[in-house]
């Protein structure tokens, strides 16, 4: 089975550099090949192939540079739970996927945190949306990062899958579950034979996922 996982990639240059220069950014953003991306929904917009569909212009938040070519979206209100999108995730193409995970994930972080947690008042879009300054306090705020791990069990060719009442009929997805500072990644799959699978952006806002693939003597439960 292929051990890379949906939402991994390259995507774009993220040109960090370019973030934190307040000058260079406003060059980007005046370029004529400026685009920004089309949301629909609540979501990213893709087309009838999957791909992610863009407008001429700046926006918000710089996503990074496609080739030459300055790429930024919108914080457009949030639709549906993003676990639930399974039609939509399905449907998105595997280059793309990167893109879009970085796009949502930002888009409700900047939603959710407006405000300073320091002092309460409400903070600015800097680094190109890659955090937020206060500028009361001065204090820089960074998107959380939760960990979140997610293990695909397997057994002489069988897999333990499990599934969530909002989910569409038919749709499954592997193990997964939130895990703190004093619990170990490797652990919590129940087997000594676990094998990391390296980390890809995730689409929903705050959340690190790692990928773990357990192979397991034990028969599965019947």
């Amino acid at each position: 089975m292929p051990l890379e996982p949906f939402f991994s990639g390259n995507g774009l240059d993220r040109a960090d550099l370019v973030r934190g220069n307040p000058e260079q950014l406003g060059e980007l953003a005046a370029r004529p090949d400026a685009r920004r991306l089309r949301w629909a929904n609540g979501l990213p917009d893709i087309d009838g192939n999957g791909r992610l569909q863009w407008d001429s212009g700046p926006a918000d938040i710089f996503l990074g540079l496609n080739g030459n070519a300055p790429c930024f979206s919108a914080i457009e209100p949030g639709g549906k739970d993003l676990r639930a999108q399974f039609n939509t995730l399905a449907h998105l193409h595997w280059d793309d996927a990167p893109v879009f995970a970085a796009a949502a994930s930002l888009a409700s972080w900047h939603r959710r945190h407006t405000f300073c947690a320091n002092c309460g008042q409400p903070s600015d879009l800097v680094r190109g949306g890659w955090s937020r300054r206060c500028p009361a306090c001065a204090a820089e705020h960074f998107p959380r990062v939760d960990p979140v791990v997610i293990m695909l069990a397997e057994h002489e060719g069988r897999l333990l899958l499990g599934r969530q009442p909002q989910y569409p009929p038919n749709r499954y997805s592997a193990l997964a579950g939130w895990f703190t500072r004093e619990e170990v990644a490797a652990a919590l799959s129940g087997t000594p034979d676990a094998s990391f699978i390296p980390p890809p952006p995730f689409a929903i806002a705050r959340s690190l996922l790692e990928h773990w693939l357990a192979l397991d003597e034990a028969r599965f439960p019947a």
